[in-house]
């Protein structure tokens, strides 16, 4: 069932790509001082990781949720890597585990967004994040484990801008762990994907000046 789940979610969204892209018009690169404002949906499925239970693989996570950011610097780097450094924040109030016994409900906070927009001025722009945060669960997770775990995560993703709007794609790592607050940690390790939808806003002065910047020959 897990990998059904999965196989499904990277079918709907590898088809989705091309329609995302195709839809891409002007392109707003987020400068320093914008905020981005984003709703998303990711799921995942249990891998064998950093030594845990094989109990845990086959697990499937969904999780839902906005995202408010901050873009702090304007464009740094070498050439390959040259971006603009943001940080932002996650408040997840759906988060699903389905594992032996049932599927568990919960809540989770990422209060720790680090995030590399790699600078482009046309496509797809790719991005870089990792992030913390903590996940409180009605039921323990793993079994026998605990319902508080923390969730440092990293990703890599793909965003399609439309305007100041853009769609995202991305593959996300999760590792699920108590740090051994209880004797049983056998933790859990998820690989999957996210889509989401957002935009950047700017102050009255920054957008006049991009859109000065765009009607400019």
């Amino acid at each position: 069932m897990a990998r059904n789940m999965f196989l499904a979610l990277f079918v709907v969204l590898f088809l989705c790509a091309p329609l995302v892209r195709a839809q891409s018009s002007e392109y707003v690169e987020p400068q320093a001082g914008a905020h981005e404002l984003e709703v998303f949906s990711g799921s995942g499925t249990g891998v064998h990781g950093f030594g845990q239970s094989s109990a845990t693989v086959g697990n499937v996570v969904w999780y839902a949720g906005p995202r408010y950011g901050w873009v702090l610097t304007d464009v740094h780097g070498p050439r390959f890597l040259r971006g603009r450094f943001e940080y932002a924040m996650d408040v997840i109030p759906v988060f699903l585990v389905l594992q032996a016994g049932g599927t568990t409900y919960g809540s989770s906070f990422d209060p720790i967004v680090l995030k590399w927009n790699f600078a482009r001025s046309r496509g797809a722009a790719p991005y870089f994040e990792l992030s913390a945060g903590g996940l409180a669960t009605a039921q323990q997770v793993p079994r026998g484990a605990s319902h508080l775990n923390f969730t440092p995560s990293a990703a890599f993703g793909l965003r399609f801008p439309r305007g100041r709007n853009y769609w995202s794609l991305e593959f996300r790592y999760i590792h699920i762990s108590d740090a051994f607050i209880t004797n049983y940690n056998p933790g859990m390790d998820t690989l999957g994907l996210l889509f989401g939808f957002g935009r950047f806003t700017h102050s009255r002065g920054l957008s006049e000046g991009i859109q000065r910047a765009h009607a400019a020959p």
